[in-house]
Parts: C-alpha cells; structure tokens; sequence
C-alpha cells in the first residue's frame, strides 16, 4: 500500500497518490492542475499506472483542480456513468 502526499505551497493544497503497487493501480485525491507532472512521475518511479482520480472539493474545481487535464495527460478516462 503506498500513500504519497503532495503540497502546493502556494495554494496551501494537500493532494495524495495512493494505490496497491502490488496490483500496479493508482489513484490520486484532490489533484492540482501544477502538480499532474508530479503526480505522473511519481507513477513512473513506483512502475504503476494511475488509473483513477477523485475530487472531494468540488468547490474548488474551478480554480486549481486537475481534473479536466487528466484524460490529455494519460490513457485515463472519466469513466463517467449516467
């Protein structure tokens, strides 16, 4: 089980890379649109792939989240249901 946390001082943000490296599945929480190439190299050091991403603070999705650079920045994808 592996949980990384990741900082953007600027913003004062926590976001976390956590996953099972033995089944080679990641995920990150609350993703900062400064830090997806952290987060992608963090992944390539640990040799697993990310392969989810959760947002717990919609609110302030607007302004720092991640969210919508995650499909252009890796195979991921929404998964969206309906």
């Amino acid at each position: 089980m592996l949980l990384r946390p990741f900082l953007n001082d600027a913003s004062s943000c926590a976001s976390y890379l956590f996953g099972c490296t033995t089944h080679a599945r990641l995920a990150v929480v609350d993703p900062h649109a400064d830090l997806v190439g952290d987060y992608l190299a963090a992944a390539a050091a640990i040799g697993s792939p990310i392969v989810a991403v959760f947002e717990t603070h919609v609110q302030a999705r607007e302004s720092t989240s991640s969210m919508p650079r995650w499909p252009t920045a890796t195979s991921w994808s929404s998964g969206t249901r309906s």
